[in-house]
């Protein structure tokens, strides 16, 4: 067998070059696919999709916890407040111009010469929210009123200092427990 010693020498030099090269292609082509500089869009991979936010009008009001008033003998016919901080935490996404309005929503079968009134503090208006006429429940009463310095105006999260207070006759039977519950409301005006 005859050697051609030329064809094998090529063989060894080819072979580490062949090697080289594709290993420097494909370092190329890794380089450009993570290059800052050249996105992805570029190389034929680009897609986008819509993203929809739907948020809901939304509106939180948190009273103050239970409250307690005692009235003293002496307090008859005189309207005795709560003294301690009251204050509704309000909670608004709504731009709307807004007033807080106090009923009671459930109040004592048994309670006579009795008014449960509740006003902004601050305000000397108290609202008759109970005992209106009579002894009945009163209709809504607008405590916090729409736009101005304390008022609902835009997307918020305040306080309000609210009063309450209670005026008991001559003819209030004390043997029973009253417990009044009242709902504040958010209105748009």
């Amino acid at each position: 067998m005859k050697r051609f010693p030329g064809r094998l020498a090529g063989y060894k030099i080819r072979l580490p070059l062949l090697i080289f090269a594709a290993l420097a292609i494909f370092t190329q082509l890794a380089t450009a696919q993570n290059d800052p500089e050249n996105p992805a869009n570029e190389h034929g991979a680009s897609s986008s999709h819509t993203v929809n936010i739907n948020v809901p009008k939304l509106s939180a009001i948190d009273p103050p916890g239970t409250v307690t008033i005692n009235v003293d003998a002496g307090e008859l016919n005189e309207n005795v407040p709560y003294d301690e901080n009251t204050d509704l935490e309000v909670t608004t996404n709504n731009p709307n111009p807004r007033a807080i309005y106090a009923s009671v929503s459930k109040d004592p079968s048994a309670a006579n010469d009795i008014r449960l009134l509740v006003k902004e503090d601050g305000d000397s208006n108290w609202r008759v929210i109970y005992g209106a006429s009579g002894s009945d429940s009163a209709p809504s009463k607008e405590i916090i009123d729409g736009p101005d310095d304390n008022g609902i105006d835009g997307v918020h999260e305040k306080s309000y200092p609210i009063d309450i207070g209670v005026e008991v006759g001559p003819d209030f039977d004390p043997t029973g427990e009253f417990a009044f519950e009242i709902t504040y409301t958010l209105v748009e005006i």
